[in-house]
Formats: structure tokens, C-alpha cells, sequence
């Protein structure tokens, strides 16, 4: 029920008295209601909904024009626009990269990142070239933190589930960098993948690197 139920419904009349019973639910409304003025802390029951004309906040508090939230992590794909300066990575339709020769990095940049929020982890998906017939040393990928001047910070090396090891690296999988707790300042800073392809003598060519996703725990909403 959107509002508190009427004590009187037909309203009073001149002269009515006004019970005790009346007088206690008038209170027990009141107290239950929202003190826009001076603030403070409610735990609603059920969901509030705000419809009409909707809300209009022309002040927040905490991190600078960010209005808080309770926590909760965020998956977002990511579009994998990137560069290579080798020519052993070649861009595929649909932003598949292709890893041709053994030799050369490949750089993605991570967009639709959340500002405030705590990048907490991050993925890439590898779909080998083939059947290796034996061991190899695993693509990879490193995060880098880069500021306004080019300067970068390394945050973190992926992991690759099967270590290399044969036949289980003949399969499609993610490459996962776990355990970040990096508070993303988009006024300051931007991110980028630095992807190194499988090597090794059983290497094959043509593995792909098909999507990535980004997870990032939110507990603030910011225009930027």
C-alpha cells in the first residue's frame, strides 16, 4: 500500500471528538514516517517505489557527485578495441583478434568501466588455433594502469587453467586475472590489456582471442 490508511476516512466533521484510539494511530503513522528535514536511517520493510514525476537530487554526499549504493558486482563484456604493433596479431570481424606467429603483444583497451567502483576482476577468451600434440607455454595477459602522462602501473598477471598442459590446452577457455581491489578513478586514469600469445615448440597458429569481460563491484553511481 502506497500510504498509511486514513484514521478517519470521511474526515471529521465540526465538533467531533477525537478518540484516544484515533489520537495513538495518528502517532504511530507519524513516527513511522520519513524526517526529510533533519534526516537519518530507515530500514524499510518491502521495496520503496518512486513513480510520477520521478526524483530530482540536487545534493549527494560521499565520493564527489556520487550517489551511494548498497554493493554489488557488476559483469560487463567488453568491446575489445585494441592495437598491435606486430603483425602477428590480426583483427577479425566482429573485433577477433587473431594470433598468427609466435612473437608480438597485443593491447586492448577496457572500456564501460564503472568510475568509483572496485575493478575486481578481469577475463579474456582464448580459443586455440588447433591440436598441439604436446605441452606449451600459455598466452597470458597483464593489466596496466595508465595515468595522464603515460605512466603505468602493472596490476596483475592472468592465469591460464590448464597450465599448458596437453590435451587440456587444445581447449577454449578463460584467462582470468582475480583478486584486484583497484578503485577506478576515471578522472585520472585509463586500463589496458597487454596480451602475449602462446609460444613454445607446439605452439599452432591461428588462436584467437574471442571476448573479455570485466567485473567490477559497485557501491556508488556517478555521472562520470
Amino acid at each position: 500500500m502506497p500510504h498509511f490508511v486514513r484514521v478517519q476516512p470521511a474526515g471529521w466533521v465540526l465538533n467531533q471528538v477525537l478518540t484516544s484510539a484515533e489520537a495513538n494511530a495518528l502517532d504511530i503513522d507519524h513516527f513511522k514516517s520519513v524526517n526529510g528535514d533533519d534526516g537519518g536511517a530507515w530500514v524499510p520493510g518491502a521495496k520503496i517505489e518512486l513513480g510520477g514525476a520521478g526524483v530530482e537530487l540536487t545534493a549527494v554526499v560521499g565520493a564527489a557527485s556520487n550517489v551511494q549504493l548498497a554493493s554489488r558486482d557488476i559483469t560487463r563484456h567488453q568491446s575489445m578495441l585494441g592495437d598491435s604493433i606486430s603483425a602477428n596479431w590480426t583483427l577479425r570481424p566482429y573485433g577477433v583478434w587473431r594470433n598468427t606467429a609466435v612473437g608480438g603483444s597485443l593491447y586492448l583497451s577496457l572500456d564501460r568501466l564503472l568510475h568509483g567502483g572496485q575493478l575486481t576482476e578481469v577475463a579474456v577468451r582464448y580459443v586455440p588455433g588447433g591440436v598441439h600434440g604436446g605441452n606449451i607455454t600459455v598466452p597470458s595477459f597483464d593489466l596496466f594502469r595508465v595515468d595522464l602522462d603515460g605512466a603505468v602501473v602493472n596490476l596483475g598477471t592472468s592465469t591460464d587453467p590448464t597450465g599448458g598442459v596437453a590435451p587440456a590446452c587444445d581447449a577454449a577457455r578463460w584467462l582470468t586475472l582475480t583478486g584486484l581491489a583497484e578503485v577506478m578513478d576515471l578522472t585520472l586514469y585509463r586500463y589496458w590489456l597487454t596480451i602475449i600469445g602462446e609460444t613454445g615448440a607446439n605452439f599452432v597458429a591461428n588462436g584467437e582471442m574471442t571476448s573479455s569481460y570485466t567485473i567490477v563491484r559497485c557501491t556508488s553511481y556517478s555521472e562520470y
